[in-house]
Order: C-alpha cells, then structure tokens, then sequence
C-alpha cells in the first residue's frame, strides 16, 4: 500500500526539473541554474529521485518527532502553575513566578 505524500512548493519544482533532465529535455548544467543547486547536487538528487521517488526530494525528518521534543507530562508540570495565574496580573508577575519555581 503506497503512502500518500504532499509535496509544497519548492519539492514540486525540483520534481518538475528532476523529470525534464531524466526525459533529456534539460541538461544537468540547466537544471542547476534553475534550481540553484551545484551540478553535484542535482546528480545525487536525480540518483536518489529514480531510487526512491518523489519521497526522496522531500525533507528526511518530515513527519517524524524532533530529537530535543520535551516530554508531555513535564511541560504540563511546567505550565500548570503559570497558568493558573489570573490574567490580571502583568505578564512581570508570570516572568518572577517562572523564574523561581523549581522544578521537581
């Protein structure tokens, strides 16, 4: 079952390209001028594009969770008590109670 994928913008011209240099109507040269990539780039980017397909012109990290994510149960335990702070209070007030809360 093929996964369905959203190419923006920026991935659907290189893919465009990609075709014209595989299809002979544009050289690599061109391609490079266009994309603004080096010739060396555009090479290991049409390999990969008839090795993968489209998947390969999108970002490697797309769709999966960032390395540095802070675990749910402690940004909760962080915002809890800041949150409960009125909105009357200047934003000063919410800045000090941060600043001094430790965090178990």
């Amino acid at each position: 079952m093929k996964e369905t994928m959203i190419l923006n913008r920026k991935e659907q011209r290189r893919l465009v390209v990609l075709n014209q240099v595989g299809m002979g109507k544009m050289s690599g040269k061109e391609a490079a001028e266009v994309l603004e990539f080096s010739l060396r780039h555009v090479r290991r980017s049409l390999a990969a594009y008839r090795k993968e397909g489209a998947q390969a012109l999108t970002h490697g990290y797309r769709g999966k969770k960032s390395h540095n994510t802070v675990d749910a149960s402690l940004k909760k335990q962080v915002l809890e008590p800041v949150q409960s702070i009125p909105r009357s209070h200047s934003s000063t007030m919410k800045d000090q109670f941060e600043s001094t809360t430790p965090i178990d």
